[in-house]
């Protein structure tokens, strides 16, 4: 549990400062097999301001991942996700007069198999995930449908890499993505029905077999059904530190 203050919680000029307490549970699960693998992550929280109630808000996150030792060399890797959440206050998403944000939920899942080959190896990946937003609802009561905000997101991924030496790994990896809204246009008339693509390079590096780090750069660019709205792409950096 955590108390805090924020001068300005809503993110407009001259906004109200407010008292606000989270409250954030988490549970992880790991099992512990000579073969095979399953894993949960769940996190939970909740925000509740103390002059501004109408900024409160839920979020949860939840992973199980299942690893499948089908052969020394071949793996499966399966995972079910669920995401809730609102729009951050002072997103241009949000509508005025708003009695409570309203609260979208994702569910999707993946299928991953990779293949091993002496030092070279293989992965594909496929995902599925629909993300679906409550109505608005406002101080007088009225409502107003999101349903233009629904959409389905279909990705494939396939990743290369090759050992040179113990603990080294440089791979490439490349991904499409397709995102299919519900409604053709939204309330403004624009048709955002999107396809997105990336392509990166980098190394895997494993130190004493206690730390795990990686490092790639790449390129990213996204294309939509609007020709009012322009092609977005741009140069992507990212690594991690297990």
């Amino acid at each position: 549990m955590t108390g805090a203050y924020d001068t300005n919680p809503a993110r407009v000029a001259h906004g109200t400062p407010s008292w606000y307490a989270i409250v954030a549970p988490e549970l992880f699960v790991n099992s512990n097999w000579a073969r095979h693998e399953l894993t949960a992550s769940l996190r939970g929280s909740y925000i509740a301001y103390a002059t501004a109630p109408e900024l409160d808000r839920p979020s949860a996150d939840a992973k199980v991942n299942g690893r499948i030792d089908i052969t020394p060399w071949t793996r499966a890797d399966l995972e079910g996700r669920f995401l809730l959440g609102t729009d951050n206050p002072g997103s241009p998403n949000i509508q005025a007069g708003l009695k409570r944000l309203p609260i979208f939920t994702t569910l999707g899942g993946s299928a991953r198999i990779g293949q091993r080959f002496n030092r070279f190896d293989f992965a594909l990946k496929g995902s599925v995930d629909r993300t679906v937003y409550q109505q608005s609802v406002f101080t007088d009561g009225s409502t107003e449908s999101n349903a233009d905000r629904n959409y389905n997101r279909y990705l494939a991924e396939f990743k290369a890499g090759y050992e040179v030496m113990p603990g080294v790994r440089p791979f490439m990896e490349s991904g499409a993505d397709r995102r299919v809204r519900d409604l053709e246009a939204d309330r403004n008339g624009v048709q955002r029905d999107s396809v997105g693509f990336y392509v990166k390079g980098g190394t895997t590096f494993d130190v004493s077999r206690t730390f795990t780090a990686d490092a790639a750069v790449g390129w990213i660019t996204r294309s939509y059904q609007d020709p009012t709205l322009p092609r977005i792409s741009g140069l992507t950096i990212d690594g991690s530190l297990t």
